[in-house]
């Protein structure tokens, strides 16, 4: 592969030199703009997009996301091939997801994986809450459903992440009570992993696309795996509901607090960053000094907004 000039000018030695430069459109742009003529698409000033991990753009109708070198400390390689089979594999299923126009790497002061794919027209959930009605929330739940139907089914293997062992090893759970972390260490560990499916694994309120009609596309398929259905469902259940009624009876059924309660704390206590969802939706992690004491938390949210 010939080497490209270097457009690209900063240092990136780790995850804090990327942290600080994957969000700047100046740092960006030469090289985001090469790509574009390389692809044979017009070369248009660029627009932000909210940051997650890696660097992504809006540019005229596409959206180019750009992957942290292998400098960075990240795993770039296996991120992007898994958010190319999971967008192949969502389309294939029938859900909405932006369709992917050009896909390579490039050679520049590092080596640069990309993907450009259509903008997808709508904002993001956790934006559009504030206009959505109860019937809204009902029909937004309901499609959520449709989709982790379709999708969090049976899957072949398409990257290495092993989601036991990785929770065994998440030194996230470090900073909560002894008598909790060693229980939910012991928990992970008594988990039968014989009801592995596909989960998209981020399906949060900023990945959740909402347009006028309140139909949903769904966006960034990075931290896909292979995992049991809990996994996708806490996330859900405690970020992009926010435990409220009337997006539990549009997902489910019948809302049963109890149940519900139950696959939520095994979707936790397994989530890598479980941790996070706990303290931004249910309680501060030094109060939780036991499995049970999550457990009546999670619950008495359920049961506080039905």
């Amino acid at each position: 592969m010939q080497k490209e000039e270097n457009l690209f000018k900063n240092e990136i030695s780790d995850w804090e030199t990327w942290s600080v430069v994957f969000h700047s459109m100046e740092a960006f742009e030469p090289l985001v703009q090469h790509i574009l003529k390389k692809e044979k698409l017009p070369v248009v000033e660029l627009e932000e997009c909210k940051p997650g991990t890696n660097a992504v753009f809006k540019a005229g109708s596409y959206v180019i996301k750009v992957y942290a070198p292998k400098e960075s400390g990240l795993q770039t390689e296996r991120d992007y091939f898994t958010e190319l089979f999971s967008m192949e594999r969502a389309k294939k299923l029938g859900v909405s997801v932006p369709a992917v126009i050009a896909k390579g790497e490039i050679a520049d002061k590092y080596l640069f994986k990309y993907l450009i794919m259509e903008y997808a027209h709508g904002i993001e959930l956790a934006d559009a809450k504030i206009r959505l009605t109860d019937g809204d929330k009902r029909y937004i739940g309901k499609q959520l459903r449709d989709i982790t139907d379709r999708w969090n089914t049976y899957c072949e293997t398409f990257n290495d992440i092993d989601v036991k062992e990785r929770a065994l090893r998440n030194t996230r759970w470090n900073a909560s009570p002894d008598n909790f972390f060693k229980e939910r260490r012991d928990y992970v560990r008594s988990l039968a992993m014989h009801d592995l499916v596909y989960v998209h694994g981020d399906l949060t309120e900023d990945n959740i696309l909402v347009d006028d009609n309140n139909t949903l596309t769904i966006i960034d398929f990075a931290d896909s795996l292979l995992a049991p259905k809990e996994y996708e469902l806490v996330g859900l259940v405690c970020e992009v509901f926010k435990f409220g009624g009337p997006y539990l009876e549009g997902f489910f059924e019948t809302v049963d607090v109890a149940e519900i309660t139950e696959k939520c704390l095994k979707g936790l206590l397994l989530h890598d960053f479980g941790v996070n969802i706990i303290q931004d939706n249910i309680s501060d992690i030094d109060e939780i000094d036991s499995i049970a004491t999550l457990r009546s938390k999670i619950y008495h949210k359920l049961k506080a907004n039905r």
